[in-house]
């Protein structure tokens, strides 16, 4: 039980992490946070839950949303990899 807790401050520190720690290109990064997406977290929550949203952001399209997905999926695991 003291390895789940464990495990879930940590998931909670990756996503409170500012957008800037996935190193997207400074348009997707605008894009994200003209649409108030500014933490780890508030991507992650709508890669997860409404990518329409995403998508239905003017200059966001296909290519963005992938850009997002990866650099998220690559954070993790890099996150991940250094925290045990």
């Amino acid at each position: 039980q003291r390895q789940e807790e464990a495990q879930k401050k940590l998931q909670q520190r990756f996503l409170k992490q500012q957008l800037a720690a996935l190193d997207l290109n400074d348009r997707v990064f605008q894009l994200l946070h003209d649409a108030n997406i500014v933490t780890v977290g508030d991507l992650a929550k709508k890669i997860e839950k409404d990518k329409d949203s995403l998508l239905g952001l003017e200059g966001f399209g296909p290519k963005a949303l992938e850009e997002a997905e990866t650099k998220l999926a690559e954070a993790r695991e890099a996150f991940f990899a250094e925290s045990s």
